[in-house]
């Protein structure tokens, strides 16, 4: 599970490429760029819902996994939840460790064949 950072854990990653290896299709080209060169973010990123109480606790948010072009940054987001990783873990005091933004491209995803 994510820890209170957002930061994707290995048993994460391990979730995700066993979902990736199900619904990626490649080549997957970039509508922008037309290249097929993908990074994927190395944290969940968190969405509120539009609305003047969105960022009250306890309000409805999405959580996503962040697919971005190498190339020109278009960016593609995956529901977290619907891939199944459970939600963020509780703050520690232990957990200040800093994990990468991006993720290179040799751990995830493959892109090449």
């Amino acid at each position: 599970m994510p820890d209170e950072h957002g930061a994707l854990s290995e048993a994460d990653l391990a979730i995700i490429r066993k979902w990736w290896d199900q619904h990626w299709r490649e080549p997957v080209v970039c509508p922008v760029c037309k290249t097929s060169e993908w990074r994927m973010a190395n944290h969940v990123l968190k969405v509120h819902r539009h609305g003047f109480d969105a960022f009250k606790d306890g309000t409805t948010i999405y959580p996503y996994i962040v697919v971005m072009c190498a190339t020109c940054a278009h960016t593609m987001f995956f529901n977290s939840a619907k891939i199944g990783l459970p939600p963020p873990s509780a703050p520690t005091s232990s957990s200040t460790a800093r994990n990468p933004l991006f993720l290179p491209l040799p751990q995830f995803p493959s892109t090449k064949g």
